[in-house]
């Protein structure tokens, strides 16, 4: 259903068009619309030896309206920073 998704938000197709040109129902277009915006909240992780970060994306106005219309809390922006374990040196 990612096609769908490309013709209305990329191509500029509108989501009737799309609705008809894949044999589905505009509702589940919308829901498809709403899923993808919804994915785009996301968790990047960088872990290296020196230690581990992550941080969650702000959510956007739009995927703020999609949490409120399914009453769904706003995730928290996370940072979380984890130094990596110091090395010790071996003395032979």
């Amino acid at each position: 259903m990612r096609f769908l998704v490309e013709r209305v938000e990329r191509v500029g197709w509108t989501v009737v068009a799309a609705a008809e040109a894949a044999r589905v129902s505009r509702s589940l277009v919308y829901r498809w619309l709403r899923r993808w915006e919804a994915e785009r909240m996301h968790l990047g992780q960088s872990s290296i030896d020196t230690g581990r970060a992550q941080q969650q994306t702000e959510t956007t106005a739009r995927q703020r309206e999609i949490l409120t219309l399914l009453e769904i809390a706003e995730p928290k922006v996370v940072l979380d920073i984890t130094p990596g374990r110091r090395r010790l040196s071996r003395s032979t």
